[in-house]
């Protein structure tokens, strides 16, 4: 338990947070009361390093096994405590969910883009071999 509690899980935290730092403005929509569910998939060096990937956009929530079915009821369970209990109560129980950043919100601004015109101009003779 002391690898996952020293490396296994801090490294899984720290690539899931470089992740999300590096793709916030095109992972967040500007919907208020929405929210999108992601899985993360992993896999341990020989040192149990952990390597990050992918990121899936559809986790599968399945009851193919026994430890998909426990996983599964384990994350909608913990899901609504996340969405309804905070709302009420800031400091209400979210089950496995963890906060591993937290910022203040942003604004996000209106993506304007313009027409673009080009023009060329040939910068050498045609006939020119140099």
């Amino acid at each position: 338990m002391e690898l996952w509690d020293t490396l296994i899980y801090p490294g899984m935290k720290k690539a899931i947070l470089g992740v999300l730092m590096a793709s916030h403005e095109s992972l967040f929509n500007t919907r208020k009361n929405a929210f999108e569910l992601y899985g993360a998939d992993f896999m341990l060096a020989d040192d149990l390093s952990p390597w990050l990937i992918e990121i899936n956009s559809v986790p599968l929530m399945s009851n193919a096994t026994e430890t998909y079915r426990k996983m599964s009821s384990q994350v909608m369970e913990d899901t609504v405590k996340v969405i309804f209990d905070r709302q009420e109560k800031p400091n209400a129980d979210t089950g496995m969910f963890e906060l591993i950043y937290k910022q203040n919100p942003f604004k996000f601004l209106p993506v304007i883009t313009p027409d673009i015109l080009i023009r060329g101009k040939i910068l050498q003779d045609e006939d020119d071999d140099g």
